[in-house]
C-alpha cells in the first residue's frame, strides 16, 4: 500500500517541477517565440466542434423537397439564379416574393393538395451587395418567424461576413454554395463539378461541387440531384471550408488573370502563371487558418488547378467592382489590418497584385482602394506553408 505522505510528496514534486517550467518559459519568451505564436489561437474551432458535439451530429431527419419560396429583388423580373432555382423545381410550384412581402405561414406538399406544410425552404435569391440591407429591414420583421427556414446562397462572392453582423452562420442555418450554370430562357441549369477520379480510399473526388448544410440541407441536395447537380449535404465547418476553398480560387486566378491581360482565362492562369497562383494561394490559405481558425481541406490546390483547366478555357478572367468586396476585399482587409497592428501582411502577393491593378492598370474604375504605406515595425509570421500547427511543429 503507498502512504498517505509518499502520495503528498509526489503530486508536491509534480506541482514544483511544473512552476519551475512555467517560470523558465515566461523567462526565455520573446516576441516572434512559441509564446508570441499563441496570439494566432482562435478558440473559434474549438467551441464550433463543442456545439457540434452537444447537438448529437446534427439534425438526422432528412428533409424533402416540395413546393418552396424563392426571394428575388422583382418578383416579376426574376434573377438568372432565382430562376435556376425556380426551373429545378419539377412542379413549377415555387413562389416567387420580394424582400418586403409576407411570407405564406403553410405551403403545400409535393404530388398533393390537401397537405399542408409549416416548414419549408425558403431560397434567398439577392445580390451580396443586397443582401445586408435586406436582413437588416427583414431578419426581426417579416422574416423572424420564419429565420431557420431560409436559405442564404453563396454564388458570386463570400456572404460569411454578412451573415456574421447579424449572428445567421449557425448549424441550423441552411446555406447553398452554387456550381451550376444559371441560363436563362428555356435552358436548364447544368452541373459544374468535375470528377478528378479516385482517391486512395478509392471514392471518387470532385472540384468545384454544390455544397449545402443547415436545416434543408437534405432537401436541397435532393433538389440538385434530381436535375444531375452534384450536391454535397455538410456539416457547417466542412462547408464552410467549401466556400472559403471557392473565394480563394475566385479572388487569386482572376486576380491574376486580370493583372495579365484583358483576354487570359482561366485555363491560362493555370498553365501560364501557376507559380504565382499557387503561391497566392497557399498564403490565403495560410491567413485564413490564422485569422478565423479555417483550414482549407486537404488538395484544395489540385482542385483548384483542375478546375480551371477543365471548366476555365472559354473563362474570361475578371475583377468586377460589384463583388470585388465580397471576394479579394475580404482577403485584403485582413491583410491592411494586420500591417497596421505590426503583425504583417498574411498574403503579401495578394495586396502587391491588387496595387498593381488599382494603381497602374485602373481596373477599378469607381472603388477606392487605399494601401497606405506603413512605418510600422512588422512582426515576422511563423505560420508555415500546408502546417496546421503555427510554429510548423508536426
Amino acid at each position: 500500500m503507498i502512504s498517505l505522505e509518499l502520495l503528498s510528496a509526489f503530486f508536491l514534486l509534480i506541482e514544483s517541477v511544473s512552476s519551475f517550467q512555467s517560470v523558465s518559459f515566461l523567462k526565455n519568451s520573446k516576441p516572434g517565440s512559441a509564446l508570441f505564436g499563441a496570439a494566432w489561437s482562435n478558440g473559434q474551432a474549438i467551441r464550433e466542434y463543442q456545439d457540434f458535439l452537444s447537438s448529437g451530429g446534427g439534425d438526422k431527419n432528412l428533409q424533402s423537397d416540395g413546393p418552396c419560396l424563392i426571394i428575388t429583388s422583382d418578383k416579376s423580373n426574376p434573377s438568372p439564379l432565382a430562376e435556376a432555382i425556380y426551373k429545378m423545381n419539377k412542379e413549377k410550384t415555387d413562389i416567387y416574393i420580394q424582400p418586403e412581402d409576407e411570407i405564406p405561414s403553410t405551403m403545400p406538399s409535393f404530388g398533393t393538395k390537401d397537405e399542408e406544410r409549416t416548414s419549408f425552404p425558403i431560397y434567398v435569391c439577392l445580390p451580396e451587395k443586397e443582401l445586408s440591407d435586406a436582413i437588416s429591414k427583414h431578419l426581426f420583421d417579416n422574416w423572424e418567424d420564419k429565420r431557420d427556414d431560409l436559405v442564404f446562397i453563396t454564388s458570386n462572392g463570400n456572404i460569411e461576413p454578412t451573415l456574421k453582423k447579424f449572428g445567421l452562420p449557425r448549424d441550423a442555418t441552411s446555406q447553398l454554395l452554387v456550381s451550376f450554370t444559371c441560363p436563362g430562357g428555356d435552358f436548364q441549369p447544368m452541373d459544374n463539378s468535375v470528377n478528378l477520379g479516385l482517391d486512395s480510399q478509392f471514392q471518387e473526388k470532385f472540384a468545384g461541387e454544390s455544397v449545402s448544410c443547415g436545416k434543408w440541407k437534405d432537401a436541397i441536395a435532393a433538389r440538385l440531384d434530381a436535375n444531375e447537380i452534384r450536391c454535397r449535404p455538410l456539416f457547417l465547418r466542412d462547408f464552410k471550408r467549401n466556400m472559403w476553398e471557392k473565394c480563394t480560387f475566385d479572388a487569386v486566378f482572376n486576380l491574376i488573370g486580370a493583372s495579365a491581360g484583358d483576354d487570359v482565362t482561366l485555363k491560362e492562369v493555370a498553365e501560364f502563371y501557376g507559380d504565382d497562383a499557387s503561391e497566392m494561394a497557399w498564403q490565403i490559405s495560410s491567413m485564413l487558418r490564422g485569422s478565423m481558425a479555417i483550414a482549407l481541406s486537404y488538395g484544395f490546390e489540385e482542385r483548384m488547378f483542375e478546375y480551371a483547366t477543365r471548366k476555365g478555357a472559354k473563362t474570361l478572367c475578371k475583377i468586377d467592382p460589384e463583388t470585388w468586396d465580397f471576394i479579394n476585399g475580404v482577403f485584403l482587409e485582413i491583410s491592411l489590418l494586420g500591417l497596421s497592428k505590426g503583425f504583417g501582411d498574411p498574403a503579401p502577393l495578394h495586396t502587391e497584385y491588387v496595387a498593381y491593378c488599382v494603381q497602374d492598370k485602373g481596373l477599378l474604375k469607381g472603388k477606392e482602394i487605399n494601401i497606405p504605406e506603413t512605418t510600422i515595425e512588422q512582426r515576422e509570421s511563423i505560420m508555415r506553408k500546408g502546417n496546421l500547427r503555427a510554429d510548423g511543429v508536426i
